[in-house]
């Protein structure tokens, strides 16, 4: 596979072939290999990102909704609706931690949980009401155990169904602040000095950021299909892996996509 930072003046904006599958850049990069390699910080930020926002979520949302009598699920719920109320890019760039993988993971994380906390809530609302929980109560079951042996369980149906929706929230968030430059900037821990412009990380929005002006002036659709086709790949599979795991953990779901594959 060709070095995806080696640049060739000769092969400027070369369409694919075989030497080149993808084609080339207009430093004439091979766009297979840059792509390739740009999905290791694509994937690691996006799907980092997303267990953040489902762990999160999941926990503020269990412990908010089961406790919603007490002052801690009070607390918990008025910070959630503070999170949703705060704009994401706010939330994201001004992140406290120095620029780099983690920063983008915890910050992608953070600022999408409240979504998923608020579903969560709301099952665990309905939950709590069941004759069964009551059992446990009575029968002297604590609250850690009614959380991992009944409630979780409930919810996970729930949590599953909506990963789709945050999942496609996160690889979206991802790909725009690489587009927009958002991860170039370099902040000292001095004040007194101006952030510094750099390279960003090669990812797939980088990609796309850096090959747009080539194709729009020169149609070059291949220098962007390939990223842009992995976006889109991305979110199918982890929409389909969603809608898998909803059919497992719902009989009903199951037994309608069995009647449809039937017909």
């Amino acid at each position: 596979m060709a070095d995806p930072e080696v640049i060739n003046p000769v092969l400027r904006n070369q369409p694919p072939s075989l030497e080149h599958l993808f084609g080339t850049d207009e430093y004439g990069r091979d766009v297979l290999s840059r792509t390739i390699w740009a999905s290791r910080v694509s994937l690691l930020e996006s799907l980092g990102a997303l267990f953040v926002a489902i762990l999160a979520g999941t926990a503020i949302g269990m412990i908010s909704g089961y406790y919603r009598d007490q002052p801690v699920g009070y607390m918990l719920d008025r910070v959630t609706d503070v999170f949703l109320s705060v704009p994401v890019i706010f939330v994201i760039v001004f992140f406290p931690i120095e620029t780099g993988s983690l920063k983008w993971i915890l910050a992608v994380g953070l600022s999408t949980w409240a979504i998923m906390a608020k579903i969560v809530r709301s099952q665990v609302l309905v939950t709590r009401e069941k004759t069964y929980i009551e059992s446990a109560k009575a029968l002297g079951a604590s609250d850690s155990r009614i959380f991992l042996s009944y409630i979780l369980p409930d919810v996970m149906g729930v949590i599953a169904a909506n990963m789709v929706y945050i999942a496609g929230l996160v690889i979206l968030i991802q790909t725009t602040l690489d587009f927009f430059g958002f991860k170039r900037f370099l902040w000292s821990k001095d004040p007194g000095l101006p952030p510094v412009t750099v390279a960003p990380t090669l990812s797939w929005g980088s990609i796309l950021a850096y090959n747009m002006p080539t194709f729009l002036s020169l149609d070059t659709w291949w220098v962007v299909l390939p990223p842009l086709s992995c976006i889109v790949l991305l979110g199918l599979s982890l929409i389909l892996v969603g809608n898998k795991v909803t059919e497992l953990l719902n009989p009903h779901v199951r037994s309608a996509y069995e009647l449809i594959g039937e017909i």
